[in-house]
């Protein structure tokens, strides 16, 4: 029997065991030593094929014996030589020198730090020369500042006109006027940005901001007129009228079917109570109202109304304001007189 081993597997408690290969293929019976189960195992001869001879081997040619070569020379003078170059880490941030390569191309360095790979490229122009650098381009000086900047600052020279307004037409309008051929800025109502207006032509013209579209009006006149300039506006003194013709006044009482009126002219006109021993100019009978209770003074230059209570033994009211005996009020058109039960209104006569 041959003392080469086999491995064997259980079929039953699927545990693997080692026994001796048989010697000849066929078929056996093998006991599992770890549950006693019996199997069947079945030996398969294996196929030999037929090979050809191999060729003999040929001897080998002496190799020739290389040059010895020169010894290295130290590596901290290698690296005090050779040319060295710095570059950034774009991982870690940090920068390291590495040893610059004779010829462009592309490299692979390996940070010492972070170990990192870079991939390092040396360009080269047309002729295969590597590229100089460019060179750098001198700081702005206070001479030549920028474009923006010298508009922002001629812009502030420009004189400010006064805020724009938004009228009942549903328009905003700008108040102060703009003289024809000069610069003016206003802010614009919506946005707030600055608007330069300048128009060679008088009237009335209407301004888009540039920033919102918002469009604003503005006057051009020739000249500005002398009130903007001083920033005070006069106002002109007003005429008397002379020949203003004057106006009367009427009373008025009663409801809207029995309504009656009363003219009053130039002098006084007594209003009381309906009496025979004490009559007055107008009577009512009013059983409140006292007799000869209000004197009206109607002055023929300006046609002025003077009421003067004379007795009140119910307060006599003047647009709900009440008068004591003596006191005296120059009356306004539609200005309501009520004594007792009885409302007197004092109206423009037509």
């Amino acid at each position: 029997m041959s003392t080469e081993k086999i491995k064997v597997t259980c079929p039953k408690c699927k545990k693997a065991f080692a026994m001796n290969k048989p010697a000849a293929p066929g078929k056996y019976s093998v006991k599992c030593p770890h549950c006693q189960n019996v199997m069947g195992l079945q030996l398969r001869p294996v196929p030999v094929r037929m090979g050809q001879p191999k060729p003999a081997a040929k001897p080998e040619e002496p190799k020739p014996v290389p040059a010895p070569a020169p010894p290295p020379a130290p590596a901290s003078a290698q690296q005090n030589t050779a040319p060295k170059m710095k570059i950034s880490c774009p991982k870690c941030k940090r920068p390291f020198a590495i040893v610059k390569p004779g010829a462009p191309g592309n490299y692979i360095v390996k940070c010492p730090r972070c170990q990192g790979v870079i991939k390092l490229g040396l360009g080269t122009n047309q002729a295969g020369k590597t590229q100089p650098k460019p060179a750098d381009q001198p700081k702005p000086t206070a001479q030549t500042k920028p474009a923006e900047v010298q508009q922002q600052k001629n812009d502030e020279k420009i004189p400010l006109l006064g805020k724009a307004i938004f009228t009942n037409r549903g328009i905003y309008v700008v108040k102060e006027k703009v003289v024809a051929g000069v610069k003016s800025q206003f802010a614009c109502p919506e946005c707030g940005k600055m608007v330069v207006v300048m128009n060679n032509n008088t009237g009335k013209f209407y301004v888009k901001c540039a920033h919102c579209g918002t469009p604003t009006m503005i006057k051009v006149v020739d000249e500005e007129p002398e009130a903007q300039k001083t920033g005070k506006v006069k106002k002109p003194t007003r005429k008397l009228e002379t020949d203003r013709p004057v106006e009367r006044g009427q009373l008025i009482w009663g409801n809207l079917f029995r309504r009656k009126r009363h003219e009053l002219r130039n002098g006084s006109t007594v209003i009381g109570r309906k009496d025979s021993e004490q009559p007055s100019d107008l009577m009512f009978d009013d059983s409140t109202m006292s007799c000869r209770s209000v004197r009206l003074d109607v002055d023929g230059n300006d046609g002025s109304c003077k009421l003067t209570v004379l007795h009140a033994t119910n307060p006599v009211t003047v647009n709900g304001v009440s008068f004591p005996e003596g006191s005296s009020i120059y009356l306004n058109f539609n200005d309501t007189l009520k004594m007792g039960r009885t409302s007197i209104v004092y109206c423009k006569l037509k």
